[in-house]
């Protein structure tokens, strides 16, 4: 009997995801698409950096949920003839042409054996989300469904339903009779006596 059972139990899942699987394939996820806006960040001033160390600009790249940040392009100026010994980084991480940051703030190192004199940074950052790029496909209509051709009414007359036979209606008023008969046995009067009266 637990085997009828389970094998019932186990065909009834299989039917659900027979059914389920074409609706799952047919309310189809609209295609996405990555938007990007290029944002300028840039830092302006004058201040030596040791050999070895850093300077928070304080610019700030703002992270968000769901933004990706990617550098496209970044300039270093100095007074000093070399400033290629200067790296950037924002959030702690280096910064080079296409290289994904997490947002921070930006900071430049001195990687060189003598002080620089710093005097601009600038960034060109994409930041990047998926949009959709179609709107929501809409279900498939529901096929029609087809009703039960009725049967044509006599005329003259409803149409039989088969409930309403002759020892049926007996029973009941046979029924109804007792029932009322009882019921009003139970509401006659009892006259109490009580003896030696």
């Amino acid at each position: 009997m637990r085997q009828m059972i389970s094998a019932a139990a186990i065909g009834a899942v299989m039917s659900l995801a027979c059914i389920a699987g074409p609706a799952a394939a047919a309310g189809q996820h609209p295609a996405e698409a990555t938007q990007c806006t290029n944002v300028p960040y840039s830092w302006a001033g004058t201040t030596s950096i040791g050999p070895g160390q850093s300077y928070s600009t304080g610019v700030v790249v703002p992270s968000e949920v769901g933004v990706q940040l990617a550098v496209v392009a970044f300039d270093v100026s100095t007074v000093d003839p070399a400033p290629g010994a200067v790296s950037i980084s924002i959030g702690g991480s280096s910064v080079s042409n296409g290289a994904a940051v997490p947002g921070g703030e930006i900071a430049a190192t001195n990687a060189g054996g003598a002080a620089v004199t710093l005097t601009r940074v600038e960034l060109s950052i994409d930041r990047c989300y998926q949009v959709d790029s179609a709107g929501p496909v809409a279900p498939a209509a529901p096929a029609a469904e087809t009703l039960p051709v009725m049967p044509a009414v006599p005329e003259g007359g409803l149409p039989e339903t088969g409930q309403a036979t002759l020892g049926l209606v007996a029973m009941a008023v046979l029924l109804i009779v007792v029932g009322g008969g009882l019921q009003a046995a139970g509401r006659r009067r009892v006259t109490a006596r009580v003896p030696g009266r």
